[in-house]
């Protein structure tokens, strides 16, 4: 696999899908009672953004870089940014989040986390970070084989991260199987997909293939700095939740549209949530 998620790290989608993943997170631990999180692509911890493969791409000037200013985000952002401030205590910015720190600093004792890779050197990255937190496994392998592997923690209370890279043309095949397998062995788990939006034609056909699932709930979200089909590629970023909490649907809403002028100035930048099924 050629993906390598350090030239993306921080960037507009990092952003939006963080901070989606950070409020699904609250509205999760709103019950005193554990939950288990499972992250199928989980890459690694943190990221160096004054490393040679991110200062190549710079993408996370147009993400994190919008909000930072001399170790300070606006108020509005304070406790989503948490986990970034935590690993920059400096006014510099030079670390970046990647989910599984962004999970790991809410983490409370009754909860746990899964994470899995099939890239021995973020496993590896994974492994040395949490070795001595009881709370985390950390597997190598396919991440949809291992929503099958860890099915017996999962059947509690539980929130999944399918957050693959795309590079694979049957991503969204795989992804589909993953949900209808969840959709017979563990219905109420709670589980976020996060996804590219580049062309109009491409996610509607995703939306079409989620809908035929017949998952009682499903919200769609969209946040785009660009047009829509854009030539630039990467126009958007898409959050999806199957069985959202109750409420989180208008919560992100609110965030969205907050976030939105933070992460573009073109004059056809839009926000929207949708359900795909209620």
């Amino acid at each position: 696999m050629n993906y390598q998620h350090i030239f993306h790290s921080g960037n507009f989608a990092d952003i939006c899908k963080h901070f989606s993943l950070s409020l699904l997170l609250s509205f999760m631990q709103k019950k005193p009672q554990g939950f288990c999180y499972l992250d199928t692509h989980a890459g690694f911890g943190c990221y160096d953004l004054k490393s040679p493969f991110a200062q190549r791409s710079q993408e996370y000037k147009n993400g994190i870089g919008r909000l930072w200013s001399n170790g300070r985000v606006p108020e509005l952002f304070a406790e989503y940014c948490a986990p970034v401030m935590a690993l920059n205590p400096e006014s510099s910015l030079r670390w970046y989040a990647g989910s599984p720190e962004w999970v790991h600093y809410h983490l409370r004792d009754q909860d746990r986390m899964i994470l899995i890779d099939s890239e021995s050197e973020a496993i590896q990255s994974l492994k040395t970070r949490f070795v001595s937190d009881q709370r985390v496994i950390v597997q190598q392998g396919d991440g949809y084989h291992g929503i099958k592997s860890f099915i017996a923690q999962l059947q509690k209370r539980s929130l999944i991260l399918i957050d693959p890279p795309y590079e694979q043309v049957n991503e969204h095949v795989k992804i589909i199987d993953s949900l209808r397998y969840l959709s017979r062995h563990c219905r109420q788990a709670v589980v976020a997909i996060w996804y590219p939006l580049k062309q109009h034609r491409e996610t509607s056909r995703f939306y079409h293939k989620l809908k035929e699932l017949e998952v009682p709930k499903i919200l769609a979200s969209e946040l785009c700095i660009y047009p829509d089909d854009n030539e630039l590629g990467l126009n958007g970023s898409g959050f999806i939740v199957l069985n959202p909490p109750w409420q989180f649907a208008e919560a992100l809403t609110q965030l969205l549209n907050q976030l939105l002028p933070y992460l573009s100035d073109h004059p056809k930048r839009r926000c929207e949530t949708m359900w795909l099924s209620e």
